[in-house]
C-alpha cells in the first residue's frame, strides 16, 4: 500500500513539472518491457531510500533518477499510470520491486558472512 501511495506521489511530481504536463495513455502490461519494468521497479528502491533518509522525493530527484537509470519519463509516466489500471502491470512492478529491494538491502548488508568463521577444521 505504501508502494502504491510513493508512486502516486511520484506520478504527480512527474506530471507536475510544466515540460511533462502530457502523460501518453497508459501502457498495457504487455507493451511495457521487462528492462523497463527492472528499471521502473529500481526507481521505486531509490524513492524508498531517500525516503527513509528523510530526504524529499521531489522532481530533482526524480529526473536525475530517471535519467541514470535510463528510463525514459514517456516511459515512466506510461508504467506509473498504467499501475493504477492494469493489474498485471501493478503486479509485474510489484515482483520486480521486491527483488530489487532484496538487492538492495544485500548490497548495504555488511559482509560479516563472507568473512565469519566456518567452524571446520584446518
Amino acid at each position: 500500500m505504501k508502494l502504491r501511495a510513493t508512486l502516486a506521489a511520484a506520478a504527480l511530481l512527474l506530471t507536475a513539472a510544466p515540460a511533462m504536463a502530457m502523460q501518453p495513455p497508459a501502457a498495457p502490461a504487455a507493451a511495457v518491457s521487462d528492462a523497463d519494468v527492472t528499471k521502473f521497479a529500481k526507481l521505486m528502491v531509490q524513492m524508498k531510500e531517500q525516503e527513509k533518509a528523510g530526504k524529499a522525493v521531489d522532481n530533482e530527484f526524480l529526473l536525475k533518477a530517471v535519467e541514470t537509470l535510463g528510463l525514459s519519463i514517456d516511459s515512466y509516466n506510461a508504467i506509473s499510470g498504467g499501475m493504477r489500471t492494469d493489474t498485471a502491470l501493478n503486479d509485474r512492478v510489484n515482483a520486480a520491486f521486491q527483488v530489487e529491494a532484496r538487492a538492495a538491502q544485500a548490497a548495504t548488508a555488511p559482509a560479516t558472512a563472507a568473512t565469519a568463521p566456518t567452524g571446520g577444521t584446518q
